[in-house]
């Protein structure tokens, strides 16, 4: 009888540690609260938006942020900060075709720009779309102006499986990036990815030889 008492009253001790343990780790980090302005007067209120949207998005909860974030750039469809938080939510969700309509209006804003043909031809891959990904990426490498832009083009090509077509693409920008070490570096890159070896090691050799 005796210990039946003692077990129970060590149960309810137990108990009691973890809730006013769970209830201590809670506190402070609680979810904001989801409170969509669909039409924000002006740029603290947009800020503020963002802000909350940040914290959601901290939180895991996409959802939540990209029904914040969409009338925001409904609002202000020129406002990039809002354009890669909500593209960040719908790709953490699975919005794919989203992120090709969102990519697309975007290009339509700044069509000077290279990297929203970049976001849509990495959705459409992920849709399986690869043939329309692939001149996603050719349309943004015909508008690239920067030795960065070069390299986001190349990059997003082999991380969605074009490393052999981003090879070819590099012989194009022979000239245009200033520095030799970032293109041979990437063609080095490049080779690696397809496993052609020894075209690696003769595209490795120039970066040895290359003190600055």
């Amino acid at each position: 009888m005796m210990m039946n008492t003692i077990r129970r009253v060590l149960l309810i001790t137990v108990g009691l540690a973890v809730f006013f343990h769970t209830a201590v780790q809670s506190e402070g980090t609680t979810k904001p609260e989801v409170r969509v302005i669909t039409n924000p007067a002006g740029p603290s209120e947009i800020n503020e938006q963002v802000k909350l949207a940040r914290q959601l998005m901290r939180h895991k909860d996409y959802f939540g942020a990209a029904a914040m974030l969409e009338p925001l750039l409904e609002n202000k469809p020129t406002n990039t900060v809002v354009y890669n938080l909500l593209r960040q939510s719908y790709e953490q969700l699975g919005y794919f075709p989203k992120v090709v309509d969102l990519a697309a209006r975007m290009s339509e804003e700044h069509p000077k720009e290279s990297r929203y043909h970049l976001d849509r031809g990495r959705a459409l891959v992920r849709m399986a779309e690869s043939e329309a990904g692939l001149e996603a990426f050719y349309e943004a490498a015909r508008l690239s102006q920067t030795e960065a832009d070069y390299l986001n083009v190349t990059n997003s090509m082999m991380a969605s499986g074009f490393a052999k077509e981003a090879l070819e693409l590099m012989e194009t920008f022979r000239g245009k990036i200033a520095n030799s070490s970032a293109y041979e570096l990437q063609r080095w890159k490049l080779f690696e990815a397809q496993r052609l070896y020894r075209e690696s090691v003769l595209a490795y050799l120039p970066l040895l030889a290359d003190t600055t």
